[in-house]
């Protein structure tokens, strides 16, 4: 291949020595290559040549820093141009896919106890009179709950020969006793049956439940006709 110069030999005038000749090989002739025409900024620098060929003007790079040769006009730009306006928002993407449930975390420690609170009002409850002469055993009265914070009464009558029966209900809601007690009628007295085991627990004019559960109570042995009151207080 043969020698390529960049400005043709016709119009080299006042600008041949700032020619770059190459040989075939690629090596540079007669040029050095320690400076460079783009400066600290990042602006290009460059000439061009005045004499125009048919709307065509031959133009090379220029080092920075040195004046371009007589007969061209020098010529610079930058390396980017300045920053346009941002876009506008590109459309919402699709969801993705539900990732993986995270692994369970260590349980927290329990906290303190917090203290008990004050007790309630005791509420005293009267249940009316009962329907004797027909509570019998076999359709005794039922009361109904009675617990640690609440009294109920039982107005009744005796029938002859029967006794009159009724059906509580204690919810030992913390540690308390239970106490019947029978009033109004003398020679009446109580007899008290836990109803789930069968068991008489006690008998007389006051008897004293403990324990939580169902239970069965008689009164019985007063005089026929007269009025009693049948009381369930905790202590």
């Amino acid at each position: 291949m043969g020698v390529l110069q960049i400005l043709g030999a016709a119009k080299m005038t006042g600008i041949a020595a700032a020619a770059v000749t190459l040989t075939a090989g690629g090596a540079a002739v007669g040029a050095t290559l320690a400076s460079s025409p783009v400066d600290s900024s990042g602006v290009i620098h460059g000439c061009y040549s005045n004499l125009d060929v048919n709307g065509s003007r031959a133009f090379f790079l220029q080092d920075a820093g040195k004046n371009c040769p007589s007969g061209t006009t020098a010529i610079s730009w930058n390396q980017a141009g300045p920053q346009g306006p941002a876009g506008p928002a590109g459309p919402t993407g699709a969801v993705g896919p539900t990732g993986p449930a995270g692994a369970t975390g260590v349980p927290g420690p329990v906290g303190p106890t917090g203290p008990a609170g004050p007790p309630g009002p005791t509420v005293t409850v009267t249940a009316g009179p009962g329907p004797s002469p027909n509570n019998n055993s076999d359709n005794p009265v039922v009361i109904g709950l009675v617990d640690c914070s609440n009294s109920v009464s039982e107005t009744g009558n005796n029938v002859s020969g029967t006794g009159a029966w009724y059906v509580i209900i204690f919810n030992q809601n913390s540690t308390c006793t239970l106490n019947a007690q029978l009033s109004g009628n003398t020679g009446d007295q109580l007899t008290v049956e836990n109803a789930e085991a069968h068991q008489v627990i006690g008998t007389g004019n006051t008897v004293a439940i403990s324990d939580a559960g169902e239970y069965v109570i008689e009164v019985s042995g007063g005089t026929s006709g007269d009025t009693f009151t049948l009381t369930f207080s905790p202590s």
